[in-house]
C-alpha cells in the first residue's frame, strides 16, 4: 500500500516492509458530518493530598475496517480558586479502549475513600451535588459503554472510500453557555487518540492494505450495463431516438 498524505501517523512504519503501488491510499482528514448540542455531561470533583480536583470524561468512537472501538477520553484538572474566579490546571489526560485500562487509570488518580461532587451543566446554569462515591455503580456504567461495539455507520467506509474514521466530541462556548461539538472525522492521524493501544502499528498497517484492496475489489465488480438494455429496460426500442423523416426529406414517386 502507497501512502499519499501530507501527515504522518503511526502505523506508517509499515511502508519499511514493502509498498504495493498498485493500492493508493490518499489519506486526507476530512469532517464529514459536525453538530453542536447543549452540553449537559457531567464532571466530577475530588479531593486528594489538600487539592480539589475535576474528573471529565468524553465518549469518543473509532470505526476501523468495519469494527467498532469505544474510546473514553479523560481529563483530570487542578481546581485553583481565586477571589475573581476559578482556574482549571490540566494535571493528565489519557485515551482508554478498555475497561481495565481505564480502572487501572482511575484507582490511581481518583481517593474513592473520600465523599465527591458531582458537577453538572444545564439550560438553568452550573450545579453541584454532594454525594457518596460509589465505585462499583460507576464502573458499571463505564463498562456499558465499553460493550456497545455495534456501529450504525457502517455505511461510511464504502460511500467515502475510507478505512477508518473518529466520532468525537469538543467542548465549546456558545453565547457564553457551555456546548458540545460533535464531530464525525475521516482518516484522521490515529496517532491523537492513542489507537495503537487497540490495533499495533503492524497489524493496522495490513488491515487498511486489506481493507481498501476488499474495496476496490468491489468496485471493480460491479456490473457494467450496456446503454442500449438500459433503453430497453425503460421501454424503448431501436427506433425510439432516430429522427422522424420530414416531408422534405421524403423521395416522391
Amino acid at each position: 500500500m502507497k501512502i499519499i498524505s501530507k501527515f504522518q501517523d503511526y502505523y506508517d512504519i509499515g511502508i519499511a516492509y514493502g509498498v504495493d503501488e498498485k493500492l493508493r491510499f490518499e489519506r486526507k482528514e476530512i469532517c464529514l458530518d459536525e453538530y453542536s448540542q447543549y452540553d449537559n455531561h457531567s464532571s466530577y470533583i475530588f479531593y486528594k493530598k489538600h487539592h480539589y480536583y475535576r474528573l471529565k470524561l468524553f465518549y469518543f468512537y473509532v470505526g476501523f475496517c468495519g469494527r467498532k472501538y469505544p474510546l473514553i477520553q479523560a481529563k483530570i484538572e487542578k481546581i485553583v480558586k481565586s477571589k475573581k474566579e476559578t482556574h482549571y490546571s490540566l494535571e493528565i489526560e489519557d485515551s482508554f479502549y478498555t475497561l481495565e485500562s481505564f480502572e487501572d487509570f482511575f484507582e490511581t488518580w481518583v481517593d474513592t475513600s473520600k465523599e465527591w461532587i458531582k458537577a453538572y451543566t444545564d439550560y438553568y446554569g452550573y450545579h453541584e451535588k454532594r454525594e457518596f462515591f460509589r465505585k462499583k455503580e460507576f464502573i458499571s456504567s463505564i463498562a456499558k459503554y465499553y460493550k456497545k461495539t455495534t456501529l450504525k455507520e457502517v455505511d461510511l467506509f464504502k460511500k467515502h472510500h475510507i478505512p477508518y474514521f473518529v466520532v468525537m466530541y469538543e467542548e465549546v462556548m456558545v453565547d457564553n453557555k457551555p456546548h458540545l461539538k460533535m464531530k464525525t472525522i475521516a482518516t484522521p492521524r490515529l496517532k491523537q487518540y492513542k489507537f495503537a493501544k487497540a490495533v499495533p502499528p503492524m497489524q493496522a498497517f495490513q488491515e487498511i492494505s486489506m481493507y481498501l484492496g476488499q474495496l476496490d475489489l468491489a468496485e471493480d465488480n460491479i456490473v457494467q450495463i450496456d446503454d442500449k438494455y438500459l433503453a430497453q429496460g425503460k421501454g424503448f426500442d431501436s427506433y425510439s431516438f432516430k429522427k422522424i423523416p420530414t416531408k422534405r426529406g421524403v423521395l416522391k414517386c
